[in-house]
């Protein structure tokens, strides 16, 4: 099988993993059943996964993956730094108009706990602290706008005040804790200038 080949079954057996675990959970999903959504036989999905767990971390890559292929955020010198850091936040959010992504999380947060490697995974696509915000972040502290000692710390607290209050509640309520939802995104930037802005913080 030629290689763009293998890419579109294996492609096309994680998409039907997808919507067969947010179905069925990832307990009562099986093999036989995502074979048959991928039109494959279970041979050939067990020769791309070796197992269901194999199966559901690379679903957990190509989701994270699919929700990261956003155009990345530079600094920019001249425009106000709340407005820089809102549009951070408007673009972690675009997480939530992403169906995949929250079906995923409900059922990986099912199933947490029963193994470290897969909890850290889930950890790190929530507030994923090497991200495209530190970049950011180091260049308006050169530009003497923002004091931050600890980059990765920073970046965490960022993704938690997110997390926190609109993306937590969407996944298990679906709906955001805080309303208006806009009054409470500009409540989050302007906390994390509070503690990180500087006098030339505008």
């Amino acid at each position: 099988m030629q290689a763009a080949a293998r890419d579109l079954k294996r492609d096309s057996i994680l998409i039907a993993a997808i919507e067969v675990f947010i179905e069925e959970g990832y307990d009562l999903a099986s093999m036989d059943r995502i074979a048959e959504r991928a039109d494959a036989s279970k041979r050939t999905v067990y020769n791309y996964f070796a197992s269901k767990e194999l199966l559901l971390q690379a679903v957990l890559q190509k989701v994270n993956a699919d929700c990261k292929a956003t155009p990345r955020i530079t600094y920019n010198p001249k425009a106000s730094l709340e407005s820089q850091l809102a549009a951070f936040v408007e673009q972690k959010l675009m997480n939530l108009a992403n169906p995949q992504w929250v079906g995923m999380m409900r059922v990986l947060f099912g199933i947490l706990g029963r193994n470290d490697k897969l909890t850290q995974q889930v950890i790190g696509s929530v507030h994923d602290p090497d991200g495209s915000v530190i970049p950011f972040l180091k260049a308006a502290c050169k530009d003497k706008r923002l004091k931050i000692d600890n980059f990765e710390l920073a970046s965490a607290v960022f993704g938690s005040l997110i997390g926190g209050g609109v993306w937590w509640p969407q996944v298990f309520f679906g709906a955001p804790s805080f309303a208006p939802e806009a009054a409470f995104r500009k409540e989050i930037v302007r906390t994390f200038l509070a503690r990180y802005g500087t006098a030339s913080a505008k």
